[in-house]
């Protein structure tokens, strides 16, 4: 299915069963397109790399959480709730780390990685190795990410009365969200994805099915 199908699809799944999200208004819709383009387009990209031949059953184990974090984030991106959009923007950025914690340190159990704290995850994992010294922008930009979603989380504030109200607004008022800012999240995951997950899990073009080569043009 082709990415402009997918966002069509996306967009009727909104409207039909979050009717009253801010989203779905004329006047907004447009603003939210490049976030769910490439949200998608980061979704297509990790099925690939899970179905590679040379992909570990480690990686695929990771691949596919992180996967699932990306439709989460969709499932929740109509409710117009930040707190819970920055939370998982948060998980999204912590198992990119994980998956690279993985290919950097390919001994660790998959569970040990998982239980992995942040300052075991990146001070004393991530940031001690070569790939970081090679990788120190696109890599900080990740871990970035990570800590601005975790500054957002503990300092959100609650000034309503009435929870209900609360509610409401949340879900037909313009977000609260800087959607510019949220989209360039996501277009650094996306990037970062692309390119360097790419590289860091040998991913070699030359050996792709017909089907993945056409699925790495159609997200390009």
């Amino acid at each position: 299915m082709k990415i402009e199908n997918e966002y069509e699809s996306y967009i009727q799944y909104v409207s039909n069963f979050y009717p009253k999200s801010s989203m779905v208004s004329s006047s907004n819709v447009h603003k939210y397109k490049n976030i769910i383009h490439y949200s998608f387009k980061t979704i297509y990209l990790l099925d690939l790399y899970y179905h590679y031949q040379g992909t570990s059953i480690k990686s695929k184990s990771l691949l596919m959480e992180l996967k699932m974090s990306f439709v989460r984030f969709l499932y929740v991106l109509p409710i117009n709730d930040y707190f819970f959009i920055e939370t998982i923007l948060r998980a999204i950025s912590e198992n990119v780390l994980r998956v690279v914690y993985n290919i950097i340190y390919p001994d660790k159990g998959i569970e040990e990685i998982k239980k992995l704290s942040y300052r075991n995850l990146w001070q004393n994992g991530i940031k001690k190795s070569n790939v970081f010294s090679e990788n120190n922008t696109t890599l900080s930009n990740i871990n970035n990410i990570y800590r601005q979603k975790s500054d957002t989380i503990h300092s959100s504030r609650y000034n309503y009365e009435n929870q209900i109200d609360y509610m409401i607004d949340l879900m037909i008022e313009d977000s609260q969200m800087s959607l510019k800012q949220l989209e360039s999240d996501i277009m650094h995951l996306y990037q970062f994805i692309l390119h360097e997950m790419k590289i860091f899990l040998d991913v070699n073009e030359q050996d792709l099915t017909l089907q993945q080569i056409n699925v790495l043009k159609m997200v390009t």
